[in-house]
């Protein structure tokens, strides 16, 4: 366990300071997160929503991920905002986490996103097909309203993301033959 994890678990103001820290060092950023995530302190918490907001699409990422246990107001308003980012692997995070925390007040945002994505065009991260999967786990009224909508993403599979079909020329199958 690296002295950054330590601090996670061994808690009180100094190890909060310590991690606040470790947070600005490229290296240590994704154990302080979640160390901090786990310490479930107020000033760690905010931390992460700050994050959550920066420059860095990779750090956004990873803070939405680490808001999962956050079930504030602010950290579900920072989720759902982030469906509106221009990073396809924020939006995807914000997606699981919302998913995850089952939260029927960011329905509605969902099936707007959802609604905003082209048919057709690139979708390196699935975010069309999982936004209907989202939208059908939190369910209520807004996934009723788009339920024929989000059947046929769901059955269409993920898009550009998904495996090519198998053609089977002997023993094996010779994938996007």
């Amino acid at each position: 366990m690296s002295a950054v994890s330590a601090l996670g678990t061994v808690g009180g103001a100094e190890a909060e300071a310590g991690l606040l820290q470790a947070m600005d060092d490229p290296e240590l950023f994704d154990t302080a997160l979640w160390s901090l995530s786990s310490l479930g302190t107020p000033g760690g918490r905010q931390a992460i929503r700050d994050a959550a907001t920066g420059d860095d699409p990779t750090r956004r990422a990873a803070a939405l991920g680490a808001l999962g246990s956050d079930r504030s107001t602010a950290a579900r308003d920072l989720l759902v905002g982030a469906l509106q980012d221009d990073d396809g692997s924020v939006v995807s995070t914000a997606l699981n986490q919302l998913q995850m925390q089952g939260s029927s007040v960011a329905a509605s945002a969902v099936a707007e996103l959802l609604l905003s994505l082209p048919e057709d065009g690139e979708d390196p991260f699935g975010v069309r097909w999982q936004a209907a999967n989202t939208l059908q786990s939190i369910g209520g009224g807004a996934a009723r309203d788009h339920q024929e909508l989000i059947a046929s993403i769901l059955q269409g599979g993920w898009g550009d993301s998904s495996w090519p079909e198998p053609v089977w020329g002997g023993e094996e199958p010779v994938w996007g033959g």
